[in-house]
């Protein structure tokens, strides 16, 4: 560990001086595999979205299971996908920005199987072309597990590689025939046999939009989730991502009864609703959105101190706060001048809700607290002021001086660690409202929280990584000062065992949750939660896990795995714990 952690460090000394002269982003993280050790030569993408089919950076992992991922972009959300043959494809998101350039996460892959059959209709032809989906639903695996899709051949075959063991799902999707969906119990590569595409049957979505030329309604990218009983359902690619016709509406015919959630998208419009929801049981839902074209709303005011003093020279960033905006380039910048006074014309349309926020400055915008704030005294929500666009918007804005916060992190033979995320959390408040904000350390061990309010009571900075976890003691944060941190990471413990039945067999393909538990009052605090899948074994293994009490539950998400439940144990510091799990079904 410690010489792949001198071969990182040595690797980003020039990654360092090239993000002198070009905004570049880095990820780097590990690859764990079913038993919870690292993995090594394990492919790894980055891509601005799981589905993309465009790479912006791979790498393979080395003996210790670590990769980086270098010169990415420094604006948006990145998903970053780990794959190798015989296991299911682990996704994780990475949230990148000028501000906080350096992202570190940990992968983990699964046992899987490879399905294979052949989609045909109801005359026994084949079906070429058809989307065939394989996952675990309700499936919340510790490193978020993809679902895998491939396409029929022109005999109508598929090859479905990546498919977590156990009880699964195979959706199919071809247009003119109703999707099909295949539930099957599987612990090894199998060929399947699925019954014939039959024609238009179940529900019609019809989605309309007005007011788009041709060109434009062919440029709308719709995006569709289906809910039951409350937990998203992953449907093929052909369903979640399409587009409108020429004319401005889409028609999808043969779909299983569900909610389905459709939000419309293209860069310069706005939508309403922004997003549309059928419900359960309509068989032929129609959802009508409305456009709006951007224009030019002009954000112009005043920016002062809390004693009304003109603050000038001062950097302040507007952006939409559109829902599911996928316009990277929204945001716009304007500099105070002497008498604090500043203009802008922001890209929105009338009735946006947008947000002004400072940047590059010791100060922190002083938000007013309204009723429409949630929860009236969100920390969280303090850094920005909210308004909505209008033909000429005049605000005036208040600003304090900001709280900073520098905190290094340090292994215990005092090497840095970085790419570990840390949180900000305001100490004693609801989990929901606890973390503040977040920042992860550079290559140098070293993370920035550069504005925050400082606010009475304590906070805490707490992080949890591959190489181990911190925690801070509580403390002040004052505002116009400076406080500096420095941590010692302290190791991870380690959850294994086997879940068996009632005549203790091993039960393979089980989900098993594990959430924190409060050993002395005997209540599940649920602010920790993890879950992993047992292997062809019935093997398990929790690994990272923050030392704590805990609790197994299986069942609690789906009913087909079983009932079972654990007895609370706790996690020490760089411990491994062995819990057997019995399951009644």
């Amino acid at each position: 560990m410690r010489r792949t952690l001198r071969f990182v460090l040595a690797s980003f000394a020039l990654a360092a001086s090239l993000l002198a002269q070009n905004p570049v982003a880095t990820v780097q993280g590990r690859v764990l595999g079913p038993d919870g050790l690292p993995m090594p030569n394990v492919e790894v993408l980055a891509k601005a979205g799981a589905r993309d089919e465009a790479i912006l950076a791979k790498a393979r992992t080395d003996g210790d299971g670590m990769f980086v991922l270098a010169r990415l972009p420094d604006d948006r959300s990145l998903s970053i996908l780990a794959q190798a043959p015989g296991h299911t494809v682990s996704h994780a998101y990475s949230e990148l920005s000028p501000e906080q350039p350096f992202a570190g996460v940990e992968l983990r892959l699964y046992e899987a199987n490879t399905l294979r059959g052949r989609v045909v209709d109801p005359d026994g032809k084949p079906i070429a072309g058809a989307s065939v989906l394989g996952t675990k639903d309700l499936m919340r695996f510790h490193g978020s597990t993809q679902a895998v899709e491939t396409k029929s051949d022109v005999d109508g075959r598929f090859e479905l590689r990546g498919v977590p063991i156990g009880d699964c799902v195979v959706r199919v999707y071809a247009p003119g025939f109703a999707l099909r969906e295949h539930t099957l119990v599987a612990f090894a590569d199998r060929d399947i046999e699925l019954p014939p595409l039959l024609r238009e049957e179940g529900t019609t979505l019809a989605i309309a939009a007005d007011g788009l030329r041709p060109e434009e309604a062919a440029k709308v990218r719709l995006w569709i989730n289906a809910i039951r009983k409350g937990g998203g359902r992953r449907m093929p690619n052909a369903l979640e991502n399409t587009t409108l016709a020429a004319d401005g509406t889409c028609r999808l015919a043969g779909l299983p009864d569900a909610e389905w959630l459709v939000h419309p998208s293209l860069p310069g419009v706005s939508f309403e609703p922004r997003t549309a929801r059928t419900k359960a049981g309509e068989r032929s839902p129609k959802l009508q959105f409305h456009i709006a074209r951007e224009g030019s709303a002009r954000i112009r005011g005043r920016l002062t101190d809390s004693a009304g003093k003109p603050l000038a020279n001062e950097s302040l960033v507007c952006q939409t706060l559109r829902a599911a905006s996928t316009d990277i380039g929204s945001s716009v910048r304007a500099t105070t001048g002497a008498d604090g006074r500043f203009s802008m014309d922001a890209r929105m349309v009338a009735s946006e809700p947008y947000s002004l926020q400072l940047v590059d400055s010791a100060h922190v915008l002083q938000q007013p607290k309204t009723p429409s704030m949630r929860g009236n005294s969100d920390p969280r929500f303090l850094v920005r002021w909210e308004g909505v666009a209008g033909p000429d918007n005049e605000v005036a804005l208040v600003a304090v001086p900001a709280a900073m916060l520098t905190v290094t992190v340090r292994h215990r033979d005092r090497q840095p660690m970085p790419f570990l995320k840390l949180e900000l959390q305001f100490d004693r408040a609801p989990p929901h409202t606890r973390t503040i904000a977040t920042a992860t350390t550079s290559p140098d061990g070293i993370a920035r929280f550069p504005r925050v309010h400082g606010l009475e009571g304590g906070f805490v900075v707490f992080g949890s990584g591959p190489a181990g976890f911190v925690r801070s003691e509580p403390f002040r944060l004052v505002p116009g000062q400076h406080q500096r941190l420095e941590l010692v990471a302290t190791p991870l413990g380690r959850v294994e065992g086997i879940v068996v039945d009632g005549a203790g067999t091993p039960l393979a393909g089980v989900r098993l949750e594990m959430g924190s538990f409060d050993l002395v009052t005997g209540g599940q605090r649920g602010d920790s939660f993890y879950s992993v899948p047992s292997d062809r074994r019935g093997r398990y293994v929790f690994s990272g896990v923050v030392p704590d009490g805990y609790r197994i539950d299986v069942g609690a998400t789906v009913k087909s795995d079983g009932e079972g439940r654990s007895e609370p144990f706790e996690v020490s510091s760089g411990g491994k714990v062995e819990v057997e799990v019995k399951v009644e079904r």
